[in-house]
Parts: C-alpha cells; sequence; structure tokens
C-alpha cells in the first residue's frame, strides 16, 4: 500500500509538472477546433474557439507515466516527501491557472 500511494503521489507530480509547462512554455500540442469538428496538432489559433486541454491532458499522462518509471527505478524517497511535493504541485497548478483568470 505504501508503495502506491508513492507512485500515485509520484505520478500526480509528473503529471501536473508537464501540464503546467506545455501551457507555460507553449509546445505544440493537439487540440480540438468544435466550429470545425477536428483535431489538429501545433498551436490554437488566437481568431478561433479551439479546446487545447486534450493534447496538454496528453502531454500530462506521458509525463505522469514518465515520472513513475524513473520512480521504479531509481532510489526511493520518502513517501510523505512524495505527497509532500504532490500537494504542493497541484496547488502551484490552481494558483497559476487561478492568476490566468486574473481580474475575474
Amino acid at each position: 500500500m505504501v508503495k502506491q500511494r508513492y507512485l500515485i503521489a509520484i505520478g500526480l507530480s509528473g503529471f501536473v509538472i508537464v501540464y503546467l509547462a506545455v501551457d507555460f512554455i507553449s509546445v505544440a500540442h493537439f487540440y480540438y477546433l468544435p466550429t470545425q469538428g477536428s483535431f489538429r496538432l501545433g498551436h490554437p489559433p488566437i481568431d478561433t474557439i479551439a479546446m487545447s486541454y486534450w493534447g496538454q491532458i496528453l502531454w500530462g499522462i506521458l509525463g505522469s507515466a514518465v515520472s513513475v518509471i524513473l520512480a521504479a527505478l531509481l532510489p526511493k524517497i520518502s513517501e510523505k516527501v512524495a505527497v509532500s511535493w504532490a500537494i504542493g504541485f497541484c496547488l502551484l497548478a490552481v494558483a497559476y491557472f487561478l492568476w490566468g483568470l486574473w481580474p475575474f
């Protein structure tokens, strides 16, 4: 059970870090154009409605998988430390995306 919580915390951390990085660094990713009913790869256009979270979620899943594989291969840190970092990264993500909505 301890190993499972540890890997979940590491996976969540990897997901959040990569999800934020894709938005912050502006990495090319899949996005959906609901008016055209199609998926595209690249940067979403500014003049149309684009749902870019599909590509961010895919990048996040990739980051989660890589972080879990690395956590299984590398020396283990404390479970409490891993959970604390995961909570901290989630709070950072909430703060980052709330800041993008400013001034509400």
